[in-house]
């Protein structure tokens, strides 16, 4: 270890202080002290700056933060004005200070003040009664709501084996049916004229018409549209409706 440094009484230093070896202040210092062992400040001795060492004892005046890797002392004749950082701190009766104080607790410090703190306030804990374990309350979770059957709309007269397929083929089947009627009242030229003829005399025994005209009877349904078409006439409907426009045009 380097020889300790001593600044003498009536010794005014400024700027910053480094060193590996133990320094003494007996003296004044404006600036910044930064050593790795420690720094003792006399009660004739001042500090206008910040402190860092490994340990520092303060018996004068700092106006400043001190910072120490292991303890801060500060004896009966201390008055600092600025911040406490160290895993230890030490502060005698009669010492002044006004800041704020910071402590790592994490930190091994081998002092046997702290030592005792510790050892008492493990004894303490020790001594508080142990409150039982609180069981925890049982979680009910909420039973989910059964799921409704899906019911599946079948088509009468293709049944399906599963509710997506007949659901699929209900929607095919009313398609193909609007499609149908929609070309069947679009074009009704292309059909049979058997069928039609069947059609035309279903409905002439359920809905019978007198007409003035009885040779409109006599036509087929393709006839008579033949006949609206050439008096530039609307052709569809039924053979009945056909046969009235007829008569109704003539009668004009």
């Amino acid at each position: 270890m380097a020889d300790p440094t001593i600044i003498d009484a009536g010794t005014r230093v400024e700027g910053r202080i480094t060193g590996d070896a133990d320094v003494t202040v007996q003296g004044r210092v404006d600036g910044e002290i930064e050593l790795s062992q420690t720094l003792t400040l006399d009660p004739n001795g001042r500090v206008y700056g910040t402190i860092r060492a490994r340990e520092a004892h303060i018996e004068g005046a700092v106006e400043g933060d001190i910072t120490a890797q292991e303890r801060i002392f500060l004896g009966a004749s201390a008055r600092v004005v600025g911040s406490l950082e160290a895993p230890a701190i030490v502060v005698a009766d009669g010492a002044q200070f006004a800041g704020e104080v910071r402590m790592d607790l994490g930190a091994e410090v081998p002092s046997p003040s702290t030592t005792r703190t510790s050892s008492s306030r493990s004894s303490s804990a020790a001594r508080r009664p142990t409150r039982a374990p609180v069981a925890p309350k049982p979680v009910v979770e909420p039973k989910a709501a059964p799921a409704k059957p899906a019911v599946a709309a079948t088509s009468p007269s293709t049944p399906s084996p599963s509710a997506s397929a007949s659901s699929a083929q209900t929607q095919t089947a009313t398609t193909t049916t609007t499609t149908t009627v929609t070309v069947v009242e679009e074009d009704v030229e292309e059909q049979v004229d058997e069928q039609v003829d069947v059609a035309a005399s279903e409905s002439a025994e359920e809905t019978p018409k007198a007409s003035a005209s009885s040779g409109f009877q006599e036509l087929t349904v393709k006839e008579l549209r033949e006949e609206l078409r050439e008096l530039d006439l609307q052709v569809s409907g039924t053979k009945d409706e056909l046969i009235e426009r007829l008569e109704q045009a003539y009668e004009a």
